[in-house]
């Protein structure tokens, strides 16, 4: 651990500050490993590459959530419009058969418009009602044709209530400059790779990441972590390595589970080597065994090993807090964030939002029946009144009727 990562610049009178400023002045033989520039190179040596350190972004998971319009998504738009189709087409058939009939039966005429509208649907909502002989076969049918579709859409509404949605999450830098919801944050190192970079963005998708960048210390990184796994769509931007060693650290609880995404492709790739003090005795030395472990893979197997360690800690620690140990708030709202996901495939009861659209649809209905309700008593009364005030003659020709 230095402090020599705060501040990586060249001074205006060629003097360094950070990682090489230490080499130079003589203080350290070897530092925390940096990528070789024209600029650096005259003041410390540098090995061949050890690893490349790309600078990526990792992302906070999609939150699921219920569609309150899921209930129509169970059958398209054409497939509505033809269920719409089937339950208006058969009305004038069954107004026509039941007319006709009405004249040699004791149905009332005023009951046929409304006899032929709801058959079709109660045979839709499978209602019992009595059918008259004379549709008895287009009713069948009908009932048949209705069978079908109300298997069809439960079977299908429960597939969609059960199965929640979410968003996209960024992948590349193209989509995180396409998605401007989301929050970003970068970790800053003044005079690094990363500083230099986004100081003149090399097209228009930097540029706008860069417009939306938050700037947060080294030393306010893993606090930086934690609330991007909390926060909903929300993104950092670190160097590779450093972000999985605090993503092992600090947000892992279940092995095989992580609370965030990382980048599929990065934004720089960054290869650096070890940096050593100027015509250091040990350059020699120190570079051939750099090239030995690059060669035999013992820098990804020390690396892979750190984060397995770092894990192990990582799990103990959060689920102390899990079972109620100390924490600070973001912290536990992790804690709560990886439980919801773990669970997710849990069974769970349906809540209000599942409901939206019907509830709204009742909500409507009985808003228009209240209102026509009022308007007929309010026209009830006007009328009873207006009838009460005429003043009527009767004129009664027939001598037989009596006038009381």
């Amino acid at each position: 651990e230095h402090k020599a990562y705060s501040n990586l610049r060249q001074n205006p009178d060629g003097s360094w500050n950070g990682f090489i400023g230490v080499l130079a002045n003589g203080t350290v033989d070897i530092a925390f490993w940096m990528g070789n520039t024209y600029q650096r190179f005259p003041y410390v040596d540098f090995t061949s590459t050890a690893i490349n350190m790309p600078l990526i972004f990792m992302s906070s998971l999609p939150q699921p959530r219920i569609d309150k319009f899921a209930i129509l998504y169970v059958f398209d738009g054409p497939a509505w419009l033809a269920i719409a189709l089937s339950l208006i087409l058969p009305v004038p058939f069954y107004y026509y058969k039941l007319k006709l009939e009405g004249f040699t039966t004791n149905i009332k005429m005023a009951d046929v418009l409304y006899n032929s509208t709801m058959m079709p649907f109660c045979a839709m909502l499978q209602q019992s009602r009595n059918i008259p002989k004379s549709v008895l076969g287009l009713s069948a049918m009908f009932l048949f044709y209705a069978i079908v579709i109300g298997i069809s859409f439960n079977s299908n509404l429960m597939a969609f209530l059960t199965l929640p949605e979410s968003d996209s999450v960024p992948g590349t830098p193209e989509e995180l400059s396409q998605m401007k919801d989301y929050k970003i944050t970068i970790v800053h190192y003044v005079g690094a790779a990363c500083d230099v970079f986004f100081s003149r963005p090399p097209n228009p998708t930097y540029a706008n990441i860069k417009e939306r960048m938050d700037y947060v210390k080294f030393k306010s990184s893993v606090n930086a972590a934690v609330k991007t796994a909390v926060r909903s769509k929300s993104v950092l931007i670190d160097y590779e390595q450093l972000m999985r060693i605090n993503a092992a650290r600090n947000l892992t609880m279940y092995p095989g589970y992580s609370p965030v995404k990382f980048s599929r492709t990065s934004i720089l790739d960054l290869f650096v080597s070890l940096p050593l003090r100027k015509y250091s005795k040990l350059t020699e030395a120190i570079a051939d065994n750099n090239s030995k472990f690059v060669s035999t893979g013992h820098y990804m197997k020390w690396f892979d090993n750190t984060i397995a360690s770092l894990q192990s800690r990582g799990m103990a620690w959060l689920r102390s807090i899990q079972k109620g140990g100390s924490g600070d708030n973001s912290s536990k709202a992790l804690v709560n964030v990886i439980d919801e996901a773990v669970r997710a495939g849990d069974v769970k009861p349906f809540k209000v939002a599942h409901f939206v659209l019907a509830l709204g649809f009742l909500v409507i209905s009985l808003t228009l029946t209240l209102v026509a309700f009022g308007s007929e008593l309010a026209w009830y009364d006007i009328a009873r009144k207006y009838k009460t005030e005429q003043v009527g003659l009767i004129i009664v020709t027939d001598p037989n009727i009596a006038i009381i």
